[in-house]
Protein backbone atom coordinates (compact mmCIF):
# COMPACT_ATOMS: atom_id res chain seq x y z
CA UNK A 1 0.00 0.00 0.00
CA UNK A 2 2.48 2.18 0.91
CA UNK A 3 5.66 3.24 -0.91
CA UNK A 4 8.40 2.11 2.16
CA UNK A 5 10.90 4.36 0.02
CA UNK A 6 9.57 7.83 0.64
CA UNK A 7 9.84 10.34 3.46
CA UNK A 8 6.90 11.54 5.47
CA UNK A 9 5.72 15.06 6.03
CA UNK A 10 7.24 14.60 9.32
CA UNK A 11 10.26 13.22 8.64
CA UNK A 12 11.27 15.62 6.10
CA UNK A 13 10.50 18.95 8.96
CA UNK A 14 11.98 17.19 11.71
CA UNK A 15 15.52 16.61 8.93
CA UNK A 16 14.92 20.52 8.01
CA UNK A 17 15.46 21.17 11.48
CA UNK A 18 18.20 19.34 12.56
CA UNK A 19 19.65 20.74 9.24
CA UNK A 20 18.69 24.21 10.43
CA UNK A 21 20.35 23.44 14.33
CA UNK A 22 23.84 22.66 12.46
CA UNK A 23 23.82 25.41 10.33
CA UNK A 24 22.84 28.32 12.79
CA UNK A 25 25.60 26.06 15.19
CA UNK A 26 28.45 26.68 12.50
CA UNK A 27 27.63 29.66 11.71
CA UNK A 28 27.55 31.02 15.53
CA UNK A 29 31.07 29.15 15.87
CA UNK A 30 32.50 30.72 13.07
CA UNK A 31 31.36 34.40 14.48
CA UNK A 32 33.17 33.61 17.70
CA UNK A 33 36.16 32.14 16.18
CA UNK A 34 36.48 35.47 13.84
CA UNK A 35 35.98 37.84 17.14
CA UNK A 36 38.84 35.89 19.73
CA UNK A 37 41.08 36.09 16.38
CA UNK A 38 40.83 39.48 16.23
CA UNK A 39 41.13 40.27 19.87
CA UNK A 40 44.14 38.02 19.81
CA UNK A 41 45.51 40.39 16.79
CA UNK A 42 44.92 43.25 18.84
CA UNK A 43 46.59 42.02 21.63
CA UNK A 44 49.46 40.84 20.06
CA UNK A 45 50.14 44.46 18.54
CA UNK A 46 49.09 45.75 22.28
CA UNK A 47 52.52 43.38 23.46
CA UNK A 48 54.45 44.45 20.65
CA UNK A 49 53.73 48.14 21.34
CA UNK A 50 54.24 47.63 25.06
CA UNK A 51 57.51 45.86 24.82
CA UNK A 52 58.73 48.68 22.10
CA UNK A 53 57.59 51.52 24.82
CA UNK A 54 59.37 49.52 27.65
CA UNK A 55 62.81 49.63 25.49
CA UNK A 56 62.40 52.85 24.90
CA UNK A 57 62.09 53.88 28.51
CA UNK A 58 65.46 51.58 29.37
CA UNK A 59 67.16 53.57 26.84
CA UNK A 60 66.87 56.67 28.60
CA UNK A 61 69.14 58.67 31.29
CA UNK A 62 68.44 56.98 34.69
CA UNK A 63 68.02 60.38 35.98
CA UNK A 64 64.82 61.42 33.52
CA UNK A 65 61.68 60.96 34.95
CA UNK A 66 59.07 59.19 32.28
CA UNK A 67 55.69 59.43 33.77
CA UNK A 68 52.99 60.52 31.28
CA UNK A 69 50.65 58.61 28.78
CA UNK A 70 49.72 59.29 25.37
CA UNK A 71 48.40 58.08 21.97
CA UNK A 72 51.00 56.04 19.66
CA UNK A 73 52.10 58.16 16.61
CA UNK A 74 51.84 55.87 13.52
CA UNK A 75 48.39 56.33 12.03
CA UNK A 76 48.28 52.05 11.92
CA UNK A 77 48.27 51.78 16.21
CA UNK A 78 46.32 55.54 16.98
CA UNK A 79 43.76 53.31 19.07
CA UNK A 80 45.91 52.50 21.38
CA UNK A 81 47.29 54.67 24.20
CA UNK A 82 49.99 53.92 26.71
CA UNK A 83 50.64 55.42 30.36
CA UNK A 84 53.62 55.35 32.11
CA UNK A 85 53.77 55.33 36.00
CA UNK A 86 57.12 55.70 37.77
CA UNK A 87 57.03 54.54 41.05
CA UNK A 88 60.52 55.64 43.64
CA UNK A 89 60.41 54.12 46.95
CA UNK A 90 57.81 51.88 46.81
CA UNK A 91 57.41 48.86 48.65
CA UNK A 92 57.96 46.67 45.46
CA UNK A 93 61.45 47.64 45.13
CA UNK A 94 63.66 44.73 46.38
CA UNK A 95 65.32 45.48 50.08
CA UNK A 96 68.09 46.99 50.25
CA UNK A 97 68.14 48.69 46.60
CA UNK A 98 65.15 51.04 47.10
CA UNK A 99 68.02 54.37 46.79
CA UNK A 100 69.07 52.44 43.07
CA UNK A 101 65.89 51.56 41.50
CA UNK A 102 62.77 52.78 40.41
CA UNK A 103 59.31 50.91 39.70
CA UNK A 104 58.56 51.75 36.20
CA UNK A 105 54.36 50.16 35.70
CA UNK A 106 53.56 50.74 31.36
CA UNK A 107 50.17 49.99 30.52
CA UNK A 108 48.86 49.96 27.05
CA UNK A 109 45.18 49.85 26.45
CA UNK A 110 43.01 49.66 23.52
CA UNK A 111 39.41 50.00 23.10
CA UNK A 112 37.26 46.88 21.73
CA UNK A 113 34.07 47.71 21.05
CA UNK A 114 32.20 48.96 24.03
CA UNK A 115 34.80 47.17 26.28
CA UNK A 116 38.08 48.25 27.03
CA UNK A 117 40.89 46.17 27.30
CA UNK A 118 44.24 46.87 28.74
CA UNK A 119 48.03 44.85 29.33
CA UNK A 120 50.62 46.34 31.53
CA UNK A 121 54.09 45.35 32.59
CA UNK A 122 56.23 46.43 35.74
CA UNK A 123 59.90 46.62 35.72
CA UNK A 124 62.87 48.04 37.55
CA UNK A 125 65.39 50.25 36.37
CA UNK A 126 68.54 52.27 37.29
CA UNK A 127 67.33 55.74 39.42
CA UNK A 128 69.70 58.33 40.00
CA UNK A 129 70.01 59.92 43.42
Amino acid sequence: MFNKRSFTLIEAVAALFVMGVIVVSGITFMQCGTKFSRLNKERSIALFLLERKLEEISALPADEHVNGSAIFPEAQFSQYMYTVVEKIGTGHVPAGLEMYLKRVVVTVAWPAGDIKHQVEIETFLPHSQ
